[in-house]
């Protein structure tokens, strides 16, 4: 059905725009869950509850990929298998990061004032390409440093950065691009972390993270977007360094039972409390990594 669909979208976009390369959001995670499902030698049902999906393949195999990680998560959401289990020890740190390569429009500033103003009693801090890279070369191991020096496109810093970030501080990582309309705060309650559930990809957002430090999906994220990096030369955000790497760190963390204190938040449940990825001009200038 998703093949379907997105061969739709792209005779749409391909109608509208004339003749593009295939290398879209969607035509990678069409594509990865198609050639996963195509190696999977057992029989899988569209019937089946994410359970037996799970039982059959086994959560590392699945998390293997990040097309069929993605469908576990959608499946998983849509069943109820992803009940929240609150821990009364939990204790998200009341930080706030963001990150913002080049001058800042008013925009941009508003979104951060008002992100300071429904948080009171958290600290805020605002990261550039250099003051992130003063940060990674106190607080990580110097190949990390390094790692995030080499990456040349402004998006993929941000992803980068605010992995090690999360990992090492805890809180609440946030792209100025999201407007909070209410605090966040009300997720936090036995959470040791809160993640969106991006609609129609399944896949687990990074425009809003929040978690504890060294938090165990964190840290898996964290290894998978090292390896994936190293895997090619010409890295895509969303894929090498974002949400296709955070969501195959979820589903094998979460269908293994190491991260059991995890609030998953729907897209509308999100969107009532912070409008998201909102359009700004930055998006429409060639740099933008879309």
């Amino acid at each position: 059905a998703a093949t379907h669909a997105h061969a739709q979208f792209n005779r749409l976009k391909a109608a509208q725009i004339g003749p593009f390369a295939a290398q879209d959001v969607r035509d990678r995670i069409t594509e990865d869950a198609q050639q996963a499902a195509a190696a999977i030698s057992v029989a899988l049902r569209p019937e089946d509850p994410v359970a037996a999906v799970m039982a059959k393949t086994g959560p590392a195999r699945v998390a293997a990929s990040a097309g069929l990680s993605a469908y576990v998560m959608i499946r998983a959401a849509r069943e109820g298998a992803l009940a929240f289990a609150p821990a009364p020890s939990a204790a998200i740190p009341r930080k706030i990061a963001h990150f913002w390569q080049g001058a800042p429009g008013p925009a941009l500033e508003r979104a951060r004032a008002q992100w300071r103003k429904l948080h009171p009693g958290f600290t805020q801090t605002l990261f550039n390409a250099e003051t992130a890279l003063e940060w990674l070369a106190c607080s990580c191991p110097a190949p990390i440093a390094a790692r995030f020096k080499a990456l040349s496109q402004p998006a993929l810093q941000a992803d980068f950065f605010r992995l090690c970030w999360i990992v090492h501080e805890g809180g609440i990582f946030a792209d100025l691009d999201e407007y909070p309309r209410l605090p966040v705060t009300p997720w936090f309650a036995g959470a040791q972390a809160v993640f969106c559930i991006e609609r129609g990809f399944g896949t687990v957002a990074n425009n809003f993270l929040a978690a504890e430090p060294g938090h165990p999906i964190c840290r898996m994220a964290l290894d998978l977007v090292c390896a994936a990096l190293d895997q090619t030369d010409n890295p895509y955000a969303w894929w090498h360094s974002g949400p296709a790497q955070w969501t195959r760190a979820v589903v094998s963390a979460q269908f293994s039972g190491a991260a059991p204190h995890v609030r998953y938040l729907s897209q509308a449940a999100y969107n009532r409390r912070v409008s998201t990825n909102l359009p700004y001009p930055h998006k429409r200038s060639a740099d933008h990594w879309r």
